[in-house]
């Protein structure tokens, strides 16, 4: 499965930090990401641009591409993402709660990520995302 996806941030707290993400309510990035899909389990990504099968983003390398897993149970989803990210700027932890559609064509979801940037207090953005599969 390769969705796109819409991704307005929601809030952010407790402080905003260096982190190069975005970070302010109503800021929206629309991504290409995949999802693996096994019985009861799930893996979902995201690139930072275009997604290339060819020349896929580094997952662990770069903060706005967390990579999450979890369970699944019928159309419902929730994974983790952590410590992902550059040496001074990474995901310590994002939860991603999300539902499938019935026909399994789309889906929407809550993300909570946690940026953590050596030297800066933590940031906490909240997505609120939508997708579809092309």
């Amino acid at each position: 499965m390769r969705p796109t996806k819409s991704s307005p941030v929601v809030g952010v707290s407790p402080t905003l930090n260096s982190c190069p993400t975005d970070n302010a309510v109503g800021q929206t990035r629309s991504v290409e990401c995949g999802v693996q899909e096994h019985p009861s389990s799930i893996q979902f990504y995201e690139s930072a641009g275009v997604f290339d099968l060819q020349h896929p983003p580094d997952y662990f390398g770069h903060p706005l591409t967390p990579l999450y897993v979890g369970a699944r149970t019928a159309d419902q989803f929730t994974a983790r993402a952590e410590q992902d990210g550059m040496p001074t700027c990474f995901v310590w932890r994002g939860d991603l709660t999300r539902s499938f559609s019935p026909d399994g064509l789309t889906f929407d979801a809550v993300e909570d990520i946690k940026y953590v940037h050596f030297g800066e207090d933590d940031m906490v953005v909240r997505r609120h995302s939508t997708g579809t599969r092309r």
